[in-house]
């Protein structure tokens, strides 16, 4: 095992996913960094987050490619404020570092395979939106 380098709410992966506690603790280590700032930036923060959320959920309907990015930037922003979006936030981000740690451990074959089968998927929703 190589070992993780921790930075600030990133990690770059050697051979293995962060556990879920450390993902955890940078979102709070996060959390609380903005926790220091004025109210009316805090009010600011949270209020254009909801707003990302807001148009986040017919974007991913339309263009996930473009929805499930707008979600989770505000999923992030709302996670500075609000409980259960940092669980969330930290759950999703987890996740993310698992699979991409699954992913750089396979043979290029299999890797391949995985980003042709992501691709045959959009083009055909993108299909199914657009010519029906």
């Amino acid at each position: 095992m190589l070992g993780i380098v921790r930075r600030p709410l990133v990690w770059i992966i050697a051979s293995e996913a962060p556990p879920r506690e450390s993902v955890a603790a940078a979102v709070l280590a996060r959390r609380q960094q903005h926790q220091q700032k004025g109210r009316l930036r805090r009010a600011a923060t949270a209020l254009f987050a909801a707003l990302l959320l807001v148009l986040a959920v017919p974007l991913l309907v339309v263009l996930p490619e473009l929805g499930v990015p707008v979600l989770l930037w505000s999923l992030s922003l709302l996670a500075l404020e609000f409980d259960w979006a940092a669980e969330a936030y930290a759950w999703v981000t987890w996740r993310w570092h698992q699979f991409h740690a699954w992913f750089r451990r396979q043979h290029m074959p299999v890797r391949v395979l995985v980003i042709a089968a992501t691709l045959v998927v959009a083009v055909g929703l993108f299909a199914l939106l657009f010519f029906h």
